[in-house]
């Protein structure tokens, strides 16, 4: 079966990160409905992901090449430096990687139109983190300000408004606001696995503390297997679709990370010791994010399904697993 024999050829971009890979688990079980091409970033270096094309999308002849070679009929970007820990610390690369990436993206899918007629959409992994300041005016949809105050969100703000300007009746763009997501597998610069991550170890013969930042700051957690099925939803509803849309994807509750360290607490049978670590609390924060979901509930019919508290002990268990084999194998 070649390209052209498909309806739906997806691009997917960020195929080894935390969402990626189970949305290419989940395009790959559509089978002979969709002819996908999965690439991840040239500093996914683990060898579970060598069978994905690694790729440097910052560099625009590569990504040419790549939207050249395939022909997508939909791209899926959700490639990105996510740690805003780390894009303090470098500041040009999460620019590079999260700005250049998807302007050479789009500019690729523009002359794939301009070559043969294609009608390409463009799927973006965009965040909650473009708000920024005005949550402090309460919950956000999709028409309050932007006012991004850590150089991801304004990465991302900044691809939005990009996108936005290029989009068309041939290049359709939907962009989607990520709140916070988590689940088992998560790497630990995040901070609900960082938590279990710290308490697994305690109960394996740690000692001491675990190290913790503003327990008091409130988020919208959704369990990432929700967030790949409202990726799917975009994907496999093409009808309809604007040349432009902007939906915020999250679950509609909020929680205190004190109140996710209590549940912890609970998992592992004891009182944790907690120790505030000034590395762990961003200089550029805010107390409380919470947003409005309703259009993408009503355009997408799509609910979370997984309770959070359930997704915690799932990521106890399987940080628990993961830390007794680590420790068998030394």
């Amino acid at each position: 079966m070649t390209a052209d024999d498909v309806e739906e050829r997806v691009l997917l971009t960020g195929a080894s990160g935390f969402v990626g890979e189970r949305l290419a688990t989940r395009l790959r079980e559509l089978g002979s409905r969709i002819s996908l091409l999965a690439v991840r970033g040239p500093s996914s270096s683990s060898k579970a992901f060598r069978d994905i094309p690694s790729v440097d999308l910052a560099d625009s002849e590569v990504a040419s090449r790549l939207v050249d070679d395939f022909r997508p009929t939909t791209i899926v970007h959700l490639a990105a430096r996510s740690s805003i820990r780390e894009g303090a610390q470098e500041p040009l690369e999460m620019w590079k990687s999260n700005f250049d990436a998807t302007r050479n993206l789009a500019e690729a899918a523009r002359r794939l139109i301009a070559r043969d007629g294609s009608h390409v959409r463009m799927i973006f992994a965009s965040s909650a983190e473009v708000y920024g300041a005005a949550f402090s005016g309460g919950p956000c949809d999709e028409t309050s300000p932007i006012a991004p105050i850590t150089n991801y969100g304004r990465a991302k703000a900044a691809s939005e408004f990009m996108l936005r300007d290029l989009a068309s009746d041939f290049l359709s763009v939907t962009v989607l606001r990520l709140f916070n997501h988590s689940g088992p597998g998560q790497d630990g610069r995040f901070v609900v696995p960082s938590l279990i991550k710290q308490v697994a170890a305690l109960e394996l013969g740690a000692s001491g503390t675990i190290a913790v930042g503003d327990l008091e700051s409130e988020r919208d957690f959704t369990d990432v297997r929700d967030v790949v099925e409202a990726y799917l939803r975009v994907i496999v509803q093409r009808e309809g679709a604007k040349a432009f849309a902007i939906y915020n994807v999250g679950s509609g509750r909020t929680r205190s990370v004190r109140s996710i360290l209590d549940e912890i607490a609970v998992l592992h049978g004891a009182p944790i010791a907690a120790e505030p670590h000034p590395d762990l609390r961003r200089s550029a924060d805010l107390r409380r994010t919470e947003g409005i979901f309703d259009q993408f509930r009503n355009t997408f019919a799509w609910r979370p399904r997984y309770d959070f508290s359930s997704t915690i002990a799932e990521m106890m268990e399987y940080e628990r697993n993961a830390l007794s084999r680590s420790l068998k194998d030394v």
